[in-house]
């Protein structure tokens, strides 16, 4: 099994990080750091100080960009594929525990792509969510250039995507 460090950006979102996390050790990975962007939620900061999971604590919020401009991902990877991920991106229950190895051997197939991850389901959007056209219309392009079945070429940042280095 493939084991990435995974760098998991954090800030005051809770419920979702704690739903990533277990699906995570459920699917096998221990190299889960959680970069902090100077929570203040008290349930979280609780949380942070309990994980046994590493945590990087910026000391100010350095945004979706915080693994990078931490160091983190200059320390901790050292070189290999890393996985960076939003707190809020909490794979469905349809998807396979082994999602990472996946990713590696799409990876691997397509050497010119530098990011391999998950796609956000639009399909599963409430009516009553307010912008839900607008989020319909923003991913959409996402799913067109099929390359595989069910593999889709699209930018992806901090969408869960195992990168290289």
């Amino acid at each position: 099994m493939i084991q990435p460090p995974i760098f998991i950006v954090v800030r005051d979102l809770l419920s979702p990080l704690q739903q990533l996390v277990e699906w995570l050790e459920r699917a096998g990975h221990d190299r889960i750091v959680l970069v902090d962007n100077d929570s203040t939620y008290p349930p979280m900061v609780e949380y942070l100080s309990t994980t046994p999971h590493t945590v990087v604590r910026c000391g100010w919020n350095m945004g979706h960009r915080s693994p990078w401009l931490s160091g983190a991902v200059f320390e901790m990877a050292h070189g290999e594929p890393y996985i960076v991920s939003d707190p809020d991106i909490v794979p469905d229950e349809g998807c396979p525990l082994d999602a990472v190895e996946y990713f590696a051997t799409v990876m691997a197939a397509h050497p010119e792509m530098h990011r391999v991850g998950f796609g956000l389901r639009i399909d599963d959007l409430p009516d009553h969510y307010a912008p839900k056209a607008d989020v319909i219309a923003w991913e959409a392009p996402m799913w067109e250039h099929e390359i595989e079945p069910g593999l889709y070429n699209a930018p992806i940042d901090t969408t869960f995507a195992l990168a290289r280095v």
